[in-house]
């Protein structure tokens, strides 16, 4: 037993030394080629310091907000209440509508002909990224007028040009930028309802005017949607009520002229005109007061059914630019380089052992 020990030890013992040895010689190999080693870590640095360099310094600005509906469960009691009366109650919104609207190019294009202050320069957002990102070179088409692409906001008074124009910049909104991020980018989390705008640029004041304005028009026509059905129901009744009101004071003034006119005093048909005046008004009287009611009940109900978009945070400047550092994406790409050479020579040296002992 100690006999065949000794020999397994023995034997690991040369396994080692075997190993050393083969480790100082793939050393010796790769030290032989350091020149090749450094050349290519250099060309591989300079390649990706150059392709920094020449990216576009973008500037991302994040809009954050919540919309509250009627409280959680205000919209089905508006609804509930509502139909009593026979009233329509409106549909019920959720996140994703919100995200749908966001991206949609009913709201781009108010987004896009909102007028902004960049640089000193008010103009149309549209316009504004045109020239911050050489779009009229890429979309090959020149400017209209001064310098100018757009120059009203009437979509249907566009010439085809520009509504190929205008089509081609919606598309543009979802395509990754030189920093690999969208040019406007819409988000929500579940779990908090907090939404999330991001507009990136080569402007910084384009990007935060990007995502304000984004924002304001989603919130204009989610607001004014949401609440049509009862700010209808609430003109029709406001309507019905002014009809009872006119009709009320017409016959009290009828009773009243009756009554001067008889100083007191009755004939039989008198009697009959004036019961039946008053019977008019007591119920012109009670269908008032009901229409009052309910007038200020959908009011109410209108007011509790308004979807209402707080603002968590708004962008700020000077916003931080979104760049690769040149220095820092040479170094990584010297290390890529010098790295990929080391393999080749590690797997050459492998492969030329390998056929010696064969």
């Amino acid at each position: 037993m100690s006999e065949e020990i000794r020999e397994t030890g023995e034997a690991s013992g040369l396994s080692l030394a075997v190993l050393l040895v083969k480790a100082k010689e793939y050393f010796r190999e790769i030290l032989r080629y350091w020149w090749l080693i450094l050349l290519v870590g250099a060309i591989f640095g300079g390649l990706l310091g150059y392709q920094a360099s020449v990216k576009s310094t973008e500037y991302p600005a994040e809009l954050t907000f919540m919309v509250n509906e009627s409280g959680g469960g205000g919209a089905a009691e508006v609804s509930v209440i509502l139909g009593q009366f026979g009233l329509g109650g409106g549909g019920d919104s959720n996140l994703d509508k919100v995200v749908a609207l966001a991206e949609s190019r009913f709201i781009a294009e108010k987004m896009l002909f909102t007028e902004a202050n960049c640089s000193g320069e008010v103009d149309y957002i549209a316009n504004h990224l045109m020239k911050a990102h050489g779009l009229y070179e890429q979309f090959e088409v020149e400017p209209t007028e001064n310098g100018r692409m757009f120059t009203h906001d009437s979509l249907p008074a566009f010439t085809d040009n520009q509504r190929r124009v205008f089509l081609r910049l919606h598309r543009y909104l979802k395509v990754n930028g030189e920093q690999g991020v969208p040019l406007l980018a819409v988000s929500y989390v579940k779990a908090s309802g907090i939404f999330t705008f991001q507009a990136t640029s080569r402007d910084e004041d384009l990007s935060i005017a990007m995502v304000e304005s984004l924002y304001k028009n989603l919130e204009d026509y989610y607001v004014s949607q949401a609440t049509e059905q009862q700010q209808l129901n609430v003109n029709q009744l406001d309507v019905k009520v002014d009809s009872l009101q006119r009709a009320l004071n017409s016959k009290e003034y009828q009773l009243a002229a009756l009554q001067d006119r008889s100083a007191g005093l009755f004939q039989q048909t008198g009697r009959v005109q004036q019961d039946r005046l008053g019977r008019e008004i007591q119920i012109l009287t009670i269908a008032y007061g009901e229409s009052v009611r309910r007038l200020e009940t959908t009011r109410f109900l209108l007011n509790n059914a308004t979807p209402v978009f707080t603002p968590v945070d708004f962008p700020l400047s000077p916003l931080s630019p979104m760049g690769s550092s040149k220095i820092f994406s040479a170094i990584v790409g010297a290390l890529i380089g010098g790295v990929l050479v080391i393999i080749l020579l590690f797997v050459r040296k492998l492969f030329g052992d390998a056929l010696k002992d064969s």
